[in-house]
């Protein structure tokens, strides 16, 4: 496989990212993006050549175009796949991570590393393409500390607390 490149504009959170991708060949995506003021990069990764007619399956039992993504028949286990059409589904693969990570990001904001890693060793053994696809971004995000947590926070002293409280 030749290896491509592209990118693509998503949200993550309300921040407006530019995705540079790599398909580097037909194990690994590699994602580039800025996030924060921080470069962050994706390895984007978890199917091989023997497992990829299952990873195929699943992913084409939620994308159905034969046109865009080709055919598989897991009973005779082929699989029909141009090289645009292996590229096609590499880069909607990619923008399936980062939809995830989006939804992660808007729905646990002050718990994103602690649900990451919940659900990373709590599906471990469910591989439908729409799990795979969440395991995989929360891996990413932990893999990369996208959310830091040795961010200083601002600290009120009990004193001020305690003072607002019995003022009241």
């Amino acid at each position: 496989m030749i290896p491509r490149t592209g990118y693509f504009d998503t949200l993550i959170g309300a921040t407006s990212v530019r995705v540079q991708y790599a398909i580097v060949d037909a194990k690994n995506i590699e994602a580039s993006f800025s996030y924060s003021g921080k470069p962050i990069e994706f390895h984007l990764t978890g199917w091989s050549t023997r497992k990829w007619l299952k990873q195929y399956a699943r992913f084409h039992a939620v994308y159905t175009d034969s046109n865009l993504y080709g055919s598989s028949c897991i009973q005779n286990k082929t699989y029909a796949v141009s090289p645009d059409q292996l590229t096609a589904i590499f880069v909607q693969i990619t923008k399936d991570v980062f939809r995830y990570v989006d939804q992660v990001v808007r729905t646990y904001p002050n718990g994103i590393l602690d649900y990451c890693a919940w659900y990373r060793d709590t599906h471990t053994n469910t591989y439908d393409y729409v799990t795979w696809i969440q395991r995989l971004a929360c891996k990413c995000i932990l893999r990369t500390k996208m959310y830091d947590t040795t961010i200083p926070r601002e600290t009120i002293p009990l004193s001020a607390i305690t003072a607002n409280a019995s003022s009241e």
